[in-house]
């Protein structure tokens, strides 16, 4: 029924109306809901973020920490190593040697008069060498056959002496030089800062020596005892790894002469010990690089580091 006096199309435009108004309201809590999501994930974000910067920055101060401590101990460890270098350096005689700790070889280079040497805990042997080379002087030319079958002068003659010294474990030794530039037979004397250390003299065999001069190479040494040279071959490694050499401690030329003919010492000495060949932090660093860890035993502290033999 229509009512009089009343329009129609007033009460459809306003049904139109609010059905526009409940649209528009439905939109707006819609984009409203939208929003308060965007706004709570927002930060929820920020706040991973933060997070995820605070645990970076954490991390990244705890790798400054270990860094630190790094620094401090190859510091400390090169201040340990000079100063037990100076104690060494002041050592007169062998009993004067005092008790280190520890696992590593120290020796205190002293030119052509020898070395101080400490051998930590462990059977050690002192292996030495002394190469003599003879060859006749420009002003006594030798008229014997050379190596290539005709005249001229010969290859110098060349003759080997060595001997094995073993070592008392957690001692101190001296290595005396016999031979300071006169004419006299160049001989070695071993000491040692223990009563049972039986001390050894031996002279090379070799006529009386007039000392021209002498070189040495090398200097002061600190290794762990069978501590491959740096540097090898991982052939030389894996050779090394198998059949361990002596730490060389000592390398000395000496030039000498005798009427007619010139001789030359060359005198060496190393360490070899009981058990594994080793290297240090640094060629382990570098094995691992070149990839291969597997020539690595498992790292048992005090930084040395086995080798595993084939």
């Amino acid at each position: 029924m229509i009512e009089l006096g009343k329009d129609p199309k007033q009460g459809v435009r306003k049904r139109q109306r609010r059905l526009h108004e409940i649209v528009a309201l439905t939109v707006l809590g819609f984009f409203g809901v939208i929003l308060v999501y965007v706004i709570v994930e927002s930060m929820i974000d920020i706040r991973r973020v933060g997070l995820l910067m605070q645990t970076q920055q954490l991390r990244l101060a705890e790798l400054q920490a270990v860094e630190d401590k790094r620094t401090q101990a190859i510091k400390q460890a090169e201040n340990n190593q000079r100063a037990v270098f100076d104690l060494l350096a002041n050592c007169r005689v062998a009993t004067d040697i005092p008790t280190l700790t520890g696992g590593q070889l120290f020796c205190q280079h002293r030119g052509d008069r020898g070395f101080v040497l400490w051998a930590p805990e462990g059977k050690h042997r002192l292996q030495i060498s002394a190469k003599v080379s003879f060859k006749a002087s420009q002003d006594q030319p030798d008229q014997s056959v050379g190596s290539d079958g005709g005249s001229g002068e010969a290859e110098p003659v060349k003759t080997e002496y060595a001997w094995t010294v073993p070592l008392l474990g957690g001692k101190g030794y001296l290595f005396e030089l016999e031979s300071n530039g006169k004419v006299r037979p160049v001989a070695w004397r071993l000491t040692g800062n223990h009563a049972d250390f039986v001390s050894q003299r031996e002279v090379v065999p070799v006529e009386d020596v007039g000392a021209d001069g002498w070189s040495y190479s090398g200097g002061n040494r600190v290794a762990f005892p069978n501590q491959c040279e740096p540097y090898q071959s991982i052939a030389g490694i894996q050779a090394a790894a198998g059949q361990p050499t002596p730490v060389n401690v000592y390398n000395l030329t000496i030039h000498g002469g005798q009427p007619g003919r010139k001789i030359t010492i060359e005198l060496t000495a190393g360490v070899v010990s009981d058990g594994p060949a080793t290297v240090d932090p640094g060629e382990a660093a570098r094995l691992i690089s070149l990839g291969h860890p597997e020539l690595l035993a498992p790292y048992t502290g005090d930084g040395k580091f086995e080798l595993v033999p084939n």
